[in-house]
Parts: structure tokens; C-alpha cells; sequence
């Protein structure tokens, strides 16, 4: 049985497994969640889940993960089968052979640093230690 509007897709495609596979994890196929799909998991087992869980999106899935600054080539597998792309992204040849693929660019991360003080009041290759500049700045003596 198809799904209207998708001519090539059928009923149990859609039910499949989809798979990330990308230039970030190594091209180790990474399964997508639904969000309702990773809230479920947070349940504790032997608990019942909610009934809000159920007005949480089933339909979209995603790809999260922290990647390094540059370019990353990706694509999709659905099932065992089905490879493809996705419209939302660059599509490129993979380094000028007959494959095509998804490219992303990742930027630096911009981070602007607080303002730096320097004390002069020791030697200058002694070390001066701040217990208020520390983890220790809250930490109360008993």
C-alpha cells in the first residue's frame, strides 16, 4: 500500500528504522529517535508512562551530536534498502567520485572571554591561588 504524495514509498517503508551515517561518527550508522521516542526511554523501567507522552511529536526524528568545526558529509538508510538525502542541505559529490551526499559546514565555536587581570604582588614565577576565583569560592569552613 503506498502513502499518497510519496509515488515510490510504501506503507511499511515508513514504518522502517532510519539510520544517520555520516562523516562525524565514523559512518557508523546511528538510529533516529522521535522525541517521544527519547522521552519514553527516560522513563525508569516499571514505571507507567504519563499520558501527556502521547501529545509529544512522533512524527519528526533527529540527529543530535557535538562535531568538530569543518565540513561533514552525511546521508540517510531506511530499512536495509532505501539511501537518500535530505533537500534541507547541500548536495555534493563525495570527493569527486559518482556518490552524492549531504554536506554540512560546522563553524568555530565564537566564545567572547570575561576580561583578565593580572596580579604582580609575588614573584613572578609564583603561583597565586584565589579561593575566591576557585570551585571553592562558595565552600563555608565548619
Amino acid at each position: 500500500m503506498a502513502i499518497p504524495g510519496d509515488g515510490d514509498i510504501t506503507e511499511d517503508e515508513v514504518n522502517e528504522d532510519v539510520y544517520f551515517v555520516g562523516s562525524c561518527n565514523d559512518w557508523m550508522p546511528t538510529k533516529m529517535k522521535s522525541k517521544r521516542r527519547l522521552a519514553l526511554e527516560k522513563i525508569p523501567m516499571g514505571e507507567n508512562a504519563p499520558a501527556s507522552i502521547l501529545n509529544i511529536d512522533n512524527i519528526t526524528i533527529m540527529y543530535a551530536n557535538m562535531v568538530a568545526p569543518g565540513h561533514h558529509y552525511f546521508y540517510f538508510v531506511q530499512g536495509s534498502e532505501r539511501v537518500f538525502l535530505s533537500p534541507s542541505y547541500q548536495i555534493v559529490r563525495f570527493k569527486d567520485s559518482n556518490v552524492f551526499v549531504n554536506r554540512i559546514t560546522v563553524s568555530h565555536k565564537k566564545h567572547v572571554f570575561d576580561s583578565v587581570f593580572v596580579l604582580k604582588d609575588g614573584a613572578e614565577d609564583e603561583e597565586l591561588f584565589l579561593i575566591d576565583h576557585s570551585v571553592f569560592a562558595k565552600y563555608e569552613c565548619e
